[in-house]
């Protein structure tokens, strides 16, 4: 959780077990795009909109394998790709 929190990363609902979280993107994102391309590199992300099938507006989100929350290849992808609400310093 406090590796998403550097990143600017809001999680949304409790993280009270479980191997995942959920985490907004900023309203600029594709979440679908950005999955694709961090699947090039071997960085795995569930898009949120894969778990909206009635595509009911929201804004952007992934899903988060916390045992890869910390990774800093994640970190720097997510960085790189303009996919975190931290600004840089």
């Amino acid at each position: 959780h406090h590796s998403l929190a550097k990143l600017g990363l809001p999680v949304f609902g409790h993280p009270g077990g479980g191997f995942y979280m959920w985490c907004e993107l900023p309203p600029h994102i594709d979440d679908k795009h950005l999955s694709k391309i961090g699947a090039a590199q071997s960085i795995l992300l569930a898009p949120g909109s894969a778990f909206n099938p009635d595509a009911t507006p929201r804004p952007p989100a992934m899903r988060v394998n916390i045992a890869y929350a910390g990774d800093a290849r994640f970190a720097r992808f997510m960085r790189e790709n303009d996919a975190t609400f931290a600004r840089p310093k």
